[in-house]
């Protein structure tokens, strides 16, 4: 197991250098959320959040697909789907998934002479594993796309 890790890792590493300039990150500081994205220019992208200020064991990751479905010059609106996970459930007794989330949002690009950086606007529905709660998060955020 130690083994699969360390060769993630490096694989991890090796392939953020190749791809540095595919990246764009973002932080929502109202939720506590990092987010590391693919470029977010392209038609299709992947989101992966990382809930921040929180015990390791509460930590929830969720990976979503992002589909631009209007890219402008000043702005990308966009339509996506994710998972809610933590990693630390099955150690006591909870399903890996926490529940599914929709993601309805844009990308604003305010600044003609810096490009890459990026106001987050997001409505979000979530849904819980069970179907039978949810939670509309709205969510504001600043990125950059390297």
């Amino acid at each position: 197991m130690k083994h699969k890790a360390v060769l993630f890792a490096v694989s991890f590493l090796l392939a953020s250098h190749f791809t540095f300039a595919q990246v764009a990150v973002a932080y929502y500081p109202f939720q506590s959320e990092i987010s590391i994205s693919t470029d977010t220019e392209n038609t299709v992208w992947g989101d992966l959040r990382i809930q921040a200020n929180t015990f390791f064991a509460h930590m929830n990751l969720e990976p979503s697909v992002m589909v631009n479905v209007s890219r402008q010059t000043h702005v990308n609106y966009y339509l996506g789907a994710g998972v809610n996970l933590n990693f630390f459930n099955p150690l006591s007794d909870l399903p890996l998934i926490n529940g599914y989330a929709f993601d309805v949002g844009a990308r604003i690009k305010p600044f003609t002479s810096y490009p890459g950086v990026q106001l987050i606007f997001e409505i979000a529905p979530y849904v819980n594993y069970a179907f039978d709660s949810g939670l509309l998060n709205a969510r504001l955020g600043i990125g950059y796309q390297f």
